[in-house]
C-alpha cells in the first residue's frame, strides 16, 4: 500500500501535535502525518490541512496557493464570520468536527472504525458529561473523578459509557484527543 502524506498546519504547536495524532488514531496504515507552521510550510504533500482558529490564521492561509489538495479545518468555537470568509476563499473547508471522515475518504484511507460515528452527527453532552471527558483528558483515574464530582464510581463508568458512544471513541486515547481537540480553546 502507498503511504499518503498529510500536512497538518497550525499556529499552535500542541495543536498541531494533538491533530496529528487523531489523524493517526483513525487512519488504520498507509498514511504519514507532518506538521508545521503556516511560516514553516515550505510545500504541499498528498493533504495539506489548514488549521484556522482566528483572523491571524486565516490572513496566514491566504498566503498559500488554495489548491484541491487543501482542507481548511475550521475551529468549532470559530465566529459565523471567520467560518463564511473560510468557506468562501478555500475549495472545501469543514468544521474540526467533521474532518476526519473527510481527510480519511480524500486520502482513499481505511478507517480503523468500520464508521466514524464522531464524524457524523454533531452531539452534545450534559454539563456532567463535559466535566467527566475534561477529568479523563486530565489524566484522572475513575476512581479520583468520582470523588471529585461526588458521585459514585459506577455513574462515572456510564458517563465514560456515553462518552465513548457519542464520540464513536474506540479507544482511551481517541477519547482523550477528542477531548483537546473539542473542549479546549486554542
Amino acid at each position: 500500500m502507498e503511504t499518503k502524506t498529510v500536512t497538518v498546519v497550525a499556529s499552535n504547536q500542541i495543536l498541531r501535535e494533538t491533530l496529528k495524532y487523531w489523524i493517526l488514531s483513525f487512519a488504520k496504515e498507509g498514511v504519514e502525518v507532518i506538521t508545521s507552521s503556516f511560516a514553516g510550510l515550505d510545500s504541499q504533500f498528498d493533504l495539506t490541512l489548514l488549521f484556522i482558529g482566528s483572523n491571524d490564521d486565516f490572513n496566514e492561509a491566504l498566503k498559500l496557493k488554495n489548491e484541491n489538495s487543501i482542507i481548511a479545518v475550521i475551529a468549532d468555537k470559530s465566529s459565523d464570520k471567520l467560518t463564511f470568509l473560510v468557506q468562501k476563499h478555500f475549495k472545501r473547508s469543514v468544521k474540526l468536527k467533521g474532518c476526519i471522515k473527510l481527510i480519511l475518504k480524500q486520502l482513499e484511507i481505511e478507517s480503523i472504525c468500520a464508521d466514524v460515528a464522531s464524524e457524523q452527527s454533531v452531539q452534545f453532552f450534559t454539563k456532567r458529561e463535559q466535566q467527566v471527558l475534561e477529568l479523563i483528558a486530565q489524566g484522572l483515574s475513575l476512581k479520583e473523578i468520582s470523588y471529585r464530582l461526588k458521585i459514585s464510581i459506577h455513574t462515572v463508568v456510564s458517563y465514560r459509557r456515553s462518552l465513548y458512544l457519542k464520540t464513536g471513541a474506540r479507544s482511551l486515547q481517541q477519547l482523550v484527543l477528542y477531548a483537546t481537540l473539542h473542549l479546549n480553546n486554542f
